[in-house]
């Protein structure tokens, strides 16, 4: 198999799109728990298209449309180093992806839209706290969860720049079989470029992704639909986690 030609990044803060992120989201400072383990997929440009989440210090959760959207000989995840306030530099080592693994049943049903990234080493010196949601979803309905992203500010947002790590609160409006959808008709969600970034929820002291960022509207994957501003839809982990769990298990027998 072809080794995808990706790099990845991390240090203290990983960026995911955009000269800002999330519709109407908040900077995330240093004293949050959860932003070490952001991951954003950038091109060769310094362009951001995607976000993910870090399982494992060699394992990135994000979108599997993310391997599409791009020339994958061109494509790198940049290491985002803090350098104070809310502002990140573009410059830190970079690790080549060894492999990108698309859920099985992603092309028959795109709505398993995740994939797992494997990184060639470890990109972060630390054990990783986030762990995946447990317990049924339907549950949350209503639910408040942390959406993390470095996509959009607004959707006719320039994306060539880096921008600064947001987060926002949103309520789980609708439960379907798959996903998890976000009301987004007071113009706040996610957007372009926060694909592959996780919801977050925490439960006793620990951080849960309970989605990860699918799509805006209906027809976003990829694409430049006109606003974010109707329906964003997460892919529910606990659709995906026995998938995930296996997949991590079968790569970490072979590290």
């Amino acid at each position: 198999m072809k080794k995808l030609r990706f790099l990845v990044a991390s240090a203290i803060f990983f960026i995911l799109q955009s000269t800002h992120a999330i519709l109407g989201g908040e900077p995330v400072f240093v004293n949050n728990p959860v932003a070490p383990f952001i991951a954003r997929l950038v091109r060769e440009n310094s362009k951001t298209f995607c976000s993910g989440v870090f399982l494992h210090p060699r394992i990135v959760l994000t979108a599997a449309h993310c391997e599409e959207v791009f020339n994958a000989d061109a494509v790198s995840i940049v290491q985002s180093m803090y350098v104070g306030g809310n502002s990140y530099s573009q410059s830190g080592s970079k690790t080549l992806i060894q492999k990108f693994i698309k859920h099985e049943d992603y092309r028959v049903n795109q709505d398993f839209d995740v994939a797992i990234v494997l990184l060639a080493e470890p990109r972060l010196q630390m054990a990783v706290p986030i762990k995946l949601w447990p317990y049924p979803t339907d549950d949350l309905l209503n639910t408040t969860l942390t959406s993390y992203g470095y996509g959009r500010t607004n959707p006719g947002e320039d994306l060539s720049q880096p921008g600064i790590l947001r987060n926002i609160e949103k309520n789980i409006n609708k439960v379907e079989r798959t996903l998890l959808l976000y009301d987004q008709t007071d113009r706040k969600g996610i957007c372009y470029g926060d694909s592959g970034g996780p919801a977050i929820i925490q439960k006793d002291n620990t951080f849960y992704v309970v989605g990860i960022h699918y799509q805006v509207n209906a027809t976003s994957r990829g694409q430049q639909t006109t606003n974010c501003y109707s329906t964003g839809k997460l892919v529910k982990i606990e659709t995906v986690k026995k998938w995930i769990d296996a997949t991590m298990a079968s790569l970490l027998k072979q590290m």
